[in-house]
């Protein structure tokens, strides 16, 4: 009878111990994802780091360092998002390929590393035609995809693939939102770096009123005088040469 009770007792006690780091896991796990959702990404990332450090081979480890990557990216540390995204993004697991892709492309784009960005944000576009949306998440989904594609296109300027901006920016037309102007630019600048002057005197010409008091205004103008001087045109060109000078 004294075993039996014995064994009777034991039994849920080695239960307990087994569950316990369960338990553990899921309030670090549930403790992190709260303070990422108030903005508390500091704290979100020592919790996650806990987690990571106290259980190696949880199935929630993806989950986790996707959670970790975001953090670090929130608060601009793009060099160890980077890190975090990339294991993230390269998992089976990985719960949300298109926007681990975003986040991956976006921290490698902001410490230099443009040909990589150019890989991976591909990688998120591919990714996300293969995501199947109901009608209500389709407005997400395109949007998502505008973003992809806007920073891919950044990342092709930086590496001056004048070719693929020239390909990427049209297809991109109508499509851009927010982004348009940005997009219409650089779209322009890929034709004047291909010596396309014809086609870009247009586009500039189009682009000058917007380009009012935006970071691209004096840039407007001097190309278009560089393009009007190409094609011989003096006097327009010197308009614009003066244009681009007064603005500081």
């Amino acid at each position: 009878l004294r075993c039996v009770v014995v064994v009777l007792v034991l039994e849920p006690l080695l239960f307990a111990q087994e569950a316990r780091p369960y338990a553990d896991a899921d309030v670090l796990y549930l403790e992190a994802n709260g303070h990422f959702n108030r903005g508390h990404y500091a704290q979100a990332i020592e919790r996650y780091n806990a987690f990571l450090l106290k259980f190696p081979d949880h199935s929630k480890r993806v989950n986790v360092r996707y959670g970790l990557g975001l953090s670090l990216f929130q608060l601009k540390k793009y060099r160890e998002a980077g890190e975090n995204l990339n294991i993230v993004a390269a998992k089976k697991q990985c719960p949300d390929r298109p926007r681990a892709n975003y986040f991956l492309g976006q921290s490698l784009m902001a410490t230099g590393k443009y040909a990589e960005a150019d890989k991976v944000l591909g990688n998120g576009i591919k990714a996300l035609s293969n995501v199947l949306t109901v009608p209500k998440d389709k407005a997400v989904f395109q949007k998502l995809e505008q973003s992809l594609k806007v920073s891919r296109l950044g990342a092709l300027v930086h590496l001056r693939n004048w070719e693929d901006v020239v390909k990427e920016s049209d297809d991109l037309k109508g499509k851009a939102g927010t982004h348009a102007f940005q997009v219409s630019f650089q779209g322009a600048l890929a034709r004047y770096e291909l010596k396309q002057f014809k086609e870009v005197l247009p586009l500039l010409s189009a682009l000058k009123k917007d380009a009012k008091d935006t970071p691209y205004e004096q840039q407007s103008h001097f190309l278009l005088a560089e393009a009007l001087r190409e094609l011989e045109k003096v006097p327009e060109a010197l308009e614009e040469y003066e244009a681009a000078a007064k603005i500081r």
